[in-house]
């Protein structure tokens, strides 16, 4: 995971270096210095985010996945939420399902006693068929 992680920092710096993205990005940010622009803050719309620093564009493309795996955690929790609810529930179900056919198991019980000799003559009565 490691080696994947510096191959592609290094493959990304590579294309931001052919690009010249540095040099140009460096630029833009004079330009924007030069003019009086600086990076949102305290006077800055209330409708633009305010950007964390990023020391390249390596940094940037770090922030954005780190808020895209934000979001992705926030979204897999709501749906683990959801499902343990929907599992409680169905436990909840399983549990009265058992109670019902324990209690209709305790009503049935007095009558095979009652039968039990009756069970037995007809098992002795096969016995006799099967010889």
């Amino acid at each position: 995971m490691r080696q994947l992680r510096a191959v592609s920092a290094a493959e990304f710096d590579d294309i931001c270096r052919d690009a010249r993205l540095p040099a140009r990005l460096a630029a833009l940010d004079h330009a924007c210095e030069a003019r009086g622009i600086a990076a949102p803050g305290a006077d800055a719309p209330a409708a633009l985010p305010a950007l964390a620093p990023a020391s390249g564009p390596a940094e940037a493309a770090r922030a954005a996945r780190c808020a895209a795996k934000s979001s992705e955690l926030a979204a897999l929790s709501a749906s683990l939420a959801g499902a343990e609810a929907g599992r409680n529930e169905a436990v909840t179900a399983l549990e009265g399902e058992r109670g019902r056919a324990r209690a209709a198991l305790a009503a049935l019980a007095p009558l095979l006693e009652a039968n039990a000799p009756l069970h037995l003559a007809a098992e002795v009565q096969a016995a006799r068929f099967t010889l």
